[in-house]
């Protein structure tokens, strides 16, 4: 019985020990230098995983204490509302943007730009940052991920890139500012919660494209990107038959050829095709204005 007791005690102090060994090899050691805490990746590459409140404008550089900077960790500016800006332009090496990076960080009142070079970034990074005004997402080939800007109050403005194949589920909800979001040809899936109690959002976008049937199939206000202005006729020109047609149509005896057309022809942007337009297009042809 003594030996059996002592067998078991001594495969607990081994497991023990084996569990410590463990979590030594996995523990993380943090660094800190120049306001930032970061940890080493491998090589010469560091994840930055917090800051030190010392200045309210983050500039996030391509290097830190001698090597590059990878990663924005997971988690690493959460809950920050002392940050009111975060530039990451000239982090050349910065390559991941991790899953709630930003998330809450209210303080935010600056455009948030995502780089290029970015090559994956996590669900709801910029979460709940209510004091941000617009989101510039520039990646070729990355979706916007779930929740990016989910609950972000103030947002107003989305310009996403070419190139960008989708946006996630909650991307873009609860954002009672948005009014304006630039969405590519590129993009080619967009998931119905993605502006899910955003109401005012309009999306710009291109004839055709998937975006223009998502706006339409969610009853969505949009605008394109590639629309002429006056040309009413749809003949690629704008000239004094746009004029001739729009008062046909307003004495029904034209129609539109498409809602392009139409849109083509609402040039003060009313939302309507009213006379009102008809006479803009003669004040440009007339060189009395320059823009409608």
């Amino acid at each position: 019985m003594k030996k059996k007791s002592v067998l078991i005690l001594s495969m607990i102090l081994a497991a023990v020990i084996l569990c410590s060994s463990f979590f030594s090899v996995y523990a993380e050691t943090i660094y800190t230098y120049k306001g930032f805490s970061y940890t080493v990746l491998y090589d010469d590459y560091i994840s930055i995983c917090g800051w030190d409140n010392s200045k309210t404008s983050v500039v996030v550089p391509a290097q830190l204490d001698g090597s590059y900077i990878k990663e924005i960790a997971n988690q690493g500016m959460r809950n920050n509302e002392y940050i009111t800006s975060i530039d990451m332009g000239n982090a050349n090496y910065l390559t991941r943007i991790g899953s709630m990076a930003f998330k809450g960080c209210t303080g935010l009142n600056d455009n948030i730009s995502v780089p290029i070079g970015i090559t994956e970034i996590g669900d709801q990074a910029f979460q709940d940052c209510t004091g941000i005004k617009s989101f510039d997402f520039y990646p070729n080939n990355l979706s916007v991920p779930a929740q990016c800007c989910y609950n972000c109050s103030s947002l107003n403005k989305v310009m996403i890139a070419d190139g960008v194949p989708s946006i996630e589920k909650l991307a873009f909800a609860n954002c009672p500012s948005l009014e304006y979001v630039r969405i590519p040809s590129s993009v080619i899936d967009i998931k119905s919660s993605a502006f899910k109690d955003s109401p005012n959002v309009v999306i710009n976008c291109y004839r055709d494209s998937y975006a223009e049937q998502f706006a339409k199939d969610n009853n969505i206000k949009y605008y394109y990107l590639d629309i002429n202005l006056g040309d009413a006729n749809d003949d690629g020109d704008v000239n004094i038959l746009d004029v001739t047609f729009i008062q046909k149509y307003k004495i029904g005896i034209k129609e539109f050829s498409s809602d392009f057309a139409m849109k083509c022809a609402d040039v003060n942007k009313s939302g309507d095709v009213t006379i009102r337009d008809a006479t803009l297009i003669q004040a440009k042809i007339a060189k009395l204005i320059n823009e409608f």
